[in-house]
């Protein structure tokens, strides 16, 4: 019995190490990505307005303090930093400008409404592209259950 109750206490105990150590990774995790997201604005603040983007491999590189292989795969998780700060209301504008290129801080108002202007429409022409592919798959899809029901008549 008593050998039970030791093995049980040390089923406990194993289970609280275990959640101890979870709670303690997820608070590396989150430290780590508040000094990425620190990192990032701070990197940013030198680098305002498009004349003065900074590209993305090499905001990267200082702030992750490797280098990448692939320009789009290795670098998603500093995209990912950038979109969550854009959704905390962070103004991080994009350029795909092959000169000025990169991520900056708009360096006023108008040149955050340029910004703003260009996204927007980009959202709406492929609103536009989807709603033309879904209004012609629909009368696609309307004309095979057509030939289906004069097929069974």
């Amino acid at each position: 019995m008593k050998q039970l109750k030791l093995s049980l206490e040390v089923a406990a105990l194993k289970k609280d190490f275990q959640n101890s150590r979870r709670i303690i990774a997820e608070r590396e995790r989150e430290t780590e990505q508040a000094r990425r997201r620190e990192d990032i604005m701070g990197i940013l603040s030198c680098h305002i307005g498009q004349a003065h983007a900074i590209g993305m491999g090499e905001l990267y590189v200082k702030v992750f303090g490797k280098g990448w292989k692939h320009r789009i795969n290795d670098t998603r998780a500093l995209r990912d930093e950038i979109m969550a700060l854009r959704s905390e209301g962070r103004r991080i504008c994009h350029s795909t400008d092959a000169v000025e290129g990169g991520y900056y801080l708009p360096a006023s108002d108008s040149e955050w409404d340029a910004f703003r202007n260009r996204e927007t429409g980009q959202i709406f022409r492929r609103l536009k592209r989807v709603r033309t592919m879904y209004k012609f798959s629909n009368e696609e899809m309307m004309r095979q259950l057509q030939l289906v029901l004069e097929e069974a008549a």
